[in-house]
Formats: C-alpha cells, sequence, structure tokens
C-alpha cells in the first residue's frame, strides 16, 4: 500500500506542475488572441486533461529513469 501511496503522490506533484505550465500556456494564448467563449472553454479543460495525462507518463518515465533501465 505504501507502494501504491508514493506513485499517487508522485503523479499528483507531476500533474499538477504540468497543469500549471499548461493552463499558463493556454491563458496567454487565450489573451493575446482574444478567443470566443468555446475555446475558452477548450482553453479550460485542456490543461486539465494533459496534465494528468503528463503526469502519469511523467511518473512513468521517472520510475523507469530511477530503476536504471533506460
Amino acid at each position: 500500500m505504501k507502494d501504491v501511496g508514493a506513485a499517487a503522490g508522485l503523479i499528483a506533484i507531476f500533474a499538477m506542475a504540468s497543469f500549471g505550465i499548461l493552463k499558463l500556456l493556454f491563458g496567454t494564448v487565450c489573451w493575446i488572441t482574444s478567443h470566443d467563449p468555446v475555446e475558452a472553454a477548450v482553453g479550460s479543460i485542456a490543461p486539465v486533461v494533459f496534465g494528468g495525462l503528463i503526469g502519469v507518463e511523467a511518473y512513468r518515465w521517472f520510475k523507469t529513469w530511477r530503476s536504471g533501465d533506460l
């Protein structure tokens, strides 16, 4: 159970970091180009989805790197 908690914690850390970066990037593009409401909605949802996916992939890469299988 300890391994599951550690894995979930690392995934959460990686996901939140990538979410913050993506939100900043999407927000900047939205602000510069004056998007309409539909594009703004997609720009609000996409960082959540991509942040989670990046978090899982970063965890898998980190786990492989730590084990020395690279």
